[in-house]
């Protein structure tokens, strides 16, 4: 099951967020945060990017090969707008 979702599932997922990520915007309706970028992203942050997370091997494997430069940007922007929140929450235990 885990491998199904890192190799076929999730990107599928990837493939279809790049194609909808705006080259004219920083986020994915406007230069703002929406309420959708904190799901989008905020996955991101929370799960792929996360070191504690059960699978972070697999979802580290994946940021490293099948996150576009795109969808890195996207949360690399994210992750700069929400840079003094992200600093000084609780660290996630898991």
């Amino acid at each position: 099951m885990i491998e199904d979702m890192f190799k076929v599932q999730y990107p599928l997922y990837l493939k279809a967020l790049d194609s909808v990520l705006s080259t004219n915007h920083k986020f994915l309706l406007s230069d703002s945060l929406s309420m959708y970028d904190f799901y989008i992203a905020g996955h991101f942050v929370n799960v792929v990017l996360n070191p504690k997370h059960a699978l972070a091997e697999h979802w580290q494997k994946s940021w490293d090969n099948d996150v576009s430069d795109r969808i890195k940007q996207y949360v690399g922007d994210f992750k700069a707008e929400m840079q003094e929140y992200l600093d000084t929450r609780e660290q996630c235990l898991f």
